[in-house]
Formats: C-alpha cells, structure tokens, sequence
C-alpha cells in the first residue's frame, strides 16, 4: 500500500487544489505507478482513503500523464549511477612502484595473481615494456586518442574489469599523481644493495607528500634474492624503516627468488607456459615461488580467495 507520513497527509487536507495535493505527493504517486504498477483509479481511491478527501480522477490521470516521461527518465538515470557505484566498488586498483630502475616492477605487477585483471602501463618512457595479453599500454591510447589516465581507467570500468594494475613509471609524473588518490594497494618492489633500500624508502616519503588517501594499504616484495639470509639481512631491516614510515598504512612483505628462468623469458620473449613446455623440471620451481609469492600478497594484503593461475600467463619480464 501507499505510504504517506502524518505531515504530508495534513497538508494535503488544507490544500484547495487538486494538482497541489499531486505535487505534494509526487514521490508517492511515481513510486506508486511505477514501482507497484498500480492503476490509476485505484491509486486515487487509496489516496482518497489515505488524506480523508475526495479527489478528481481526471485530474490525476493528467498528473501522471505529464509527469510520467519524467519520472521514467529519473529512475534511468538512477540504474545507471548505481550500476556505476556498483562497478566502482568491485573495480580494485593495485600501484607497482619504485623510483629505482631494475627492480623488477613490470614483471611483479604482471605475475600477480589476480581475477579478471589488467595492467595499465604508465611509463611513458617506453610504452613497450611489457608484451603481456592483458597490458594497456597508456602512452599509445593517450596519442591515438588523446585520453587521459582517468578516461583510461573509467573505459576499464565500463568492462567490468575487477583488478586493475598500475606499472608505474620511474618518478612523479602527471600520470601518477592523477591515480595515486584512488589506489586501494601500492607494492613495493625492491633488490639486494644499499641503493635500492634507500632508493625504496625515498619513494615512499615522495608518495606520502604527494598523495590524500587514508584508504590505501602497502606491502613491500623482495624481488631477486639469493638464499634465506637476504630475508633476514636484507628484507627485515628494511621492513623495520617501513613501518616507522608508513605505521597502519604498511600491511606486510613477500618474496621472488632469483631464478635463470626469467633472463630465459627476457631473451626468448617467451612466457613461462612456453618454456614450461620445453623442461617441466627447470620451470617448476619458479612457478612455485610465483605461486607463494601471490599467496602471501592474498593472505596479508589483497585477502582475497583467488586461485593460481600463473600457468595461463602471457609475460615479457623486465629486470
């Protein structure tokens, strides 16, 4: 039935004229006609029932009629802005960065595992840093079509595009700072040596002065490591200055061993599923490492039950 608080129903007894009374209770009579499907000379008689007072049915078949157009266009428009919040909320957006060249940014933000994904390349220093399937290259949309970085990404929304990836470039560049509000993640990648660390932690403050976002959450990715005693030399003390930087913003650390397959695939242009078919057992132990690595970043940062899938990609690594 119509519902009609106290408030409006007493107005609509000391108002005169019948198109008064409609206006006053346009909200009910739109929902009425058009949520409920309620026939006009039955919506006056529960009206009429509602306010004690009679009321003209010519008149309120005409109040529909002029208002009906309109009313059809307002609840359009709704659908489409809360599929456009729907999509918005699904939409994940993951930031690869470092501002130390060669730490292995394209191929972390490649391998991550991740469902319905797409990597937005933002170097536009070289577009053509990565071959993979999925990779957007941003500075080859931006001269063909002249879109900017936000265009780019609400065109990645309107496919429903559940996780995207930004490879980001070697400094604050326009590009980065028009996303960097409206990132949920940011990854760290870093290497061995005293450069990186302090090339790491000089990203981060950069980050920090440049970006509004109280939402985002970090994790840092030892990428090439030798043997065990890098986690303890290398990653943990490393971890310890992040923390101090970032406090509750810092979630956790995961690893990528150094593997000769990835000089392989850089060389060959091949990915690891072409490889793999060449020498299972030479492959092996890099898809696993690939596989822990993703796990990790779901369990402490993503927390999101995905399933592996690095077997179906497609990459060119870049170290």
């Amino acid at each position: 039935m119509l519902k009609i608080n106290e408030d409006k129903k007493a107005l609509a007894r000391e108002l005169n004229s019948f198109s008064d009374v409609y206006r006053l209770l346009e909200d009910e009579i739109k929902e009425a006609v058009l949520e409920k499907r309620m026939k006009v000379s039955v919506l006056l008689k529960v009206i009429e029932n509602e306010i004690g007072k009679e009321l003209s049915l010519n008149s309120l078949k005409k109040f529909v009629s002029n208002n009906k157009k309109k009313w059809l266009q307002e609840k359009k428009e709704l659908k489409k802005v809360k599929k456009e919040e729907k999509v918005e909320k699904q939409t994940k957006k993951v930031a690869v960065v470092n501002f130390k060249g060669g730490v292995g940014k394209s191929t972390i933000a490649n391998l991550l595992d991740l469902p319905n994904k797409v990597v937005v390349n933002l170097d536009t220093q070289d577009a053509k840093n990565s071959n993979y399937s999925d990779t957007v290259n941003y500075l080859e949309l931006k001269k063909e079509y002249g879109v900017n970085v936000k265009e780019t990404l609400d065109i990645l929304r309107e496919e429903s595009k559940e996780w995207i990836i930004f490879d980001t470039p070697g400094s604050i560049t326009d590009e980065l700072l028009e996303i960097m509000d409206d990132i949920d993640y940011i990854i760290i990648p870093f290497t061995k040596g005293k450069r990186s660390k302090e090339t790491t932690l000089e990203t981060l403050k950069a980050l920090l002065e440049v970006m509004d976002n109280e939402k985002v959450k970090f994790a840092l990715v030892f990428n090439m490591y030798q043997d065990e005693k890098d986690i303890e030399g290398e990653l943990k003390p490393l971890e310890d200055e992040v923390k101090k930087i970032l406090g509750d913003k810092y979630r956790c650390s995961a690893s990528l061993k150094f593997s000769k397959a990835v000089s392989t695939m850089e060389k060959t242009q091949k990915s690891i599923d072409e490889l793999d078919l060449t020498n299972k057992i030479a492959y092996k132990a890099f898809k696993k490492r690939v596989k822990e690595m993703n796990e990790k970043l779901r369990e402490c940062l993503f927390k999101e039950p995905f399933r592996a899938k690095i077997e179906k990609y497609e990459i060119e690594f870049r170290y």
